[in-house]
């Protein structure tokens, strides 16, 4: 059976490798310059990249991108 604090660290281990993925789905909108060209490499719908990216920025309390 696990512990607690072995599941925290799966928890967290978790919520970190989400933040890895938050942040190179970020590099591929950089670097395509458009959500929807990320969201096609990545096989996710565009509102997904979207709410993913607005959620990055939330956590970092910063503006990454600049929306038109």
């Amino acid at each position: 059976m696990d512990s607690p604090a072995s599941l925290r660290h799966a928890d967290n281990m978790s919520f970190a490798l989400q933040h890895l993925v938050d942040l190179a789905l970020f590099a591929h909108v950089v670097e395509l310059r458009s959500f929807t060209a990320a969201a096609k490499q990545a096989g996710m719908e565009k509102s997904a990249v979207s709410r993913r990216m607005k959620a990055l920025e939330r956590r970092l309390g910063v503006t990454l991108l600049r929306r038109t």
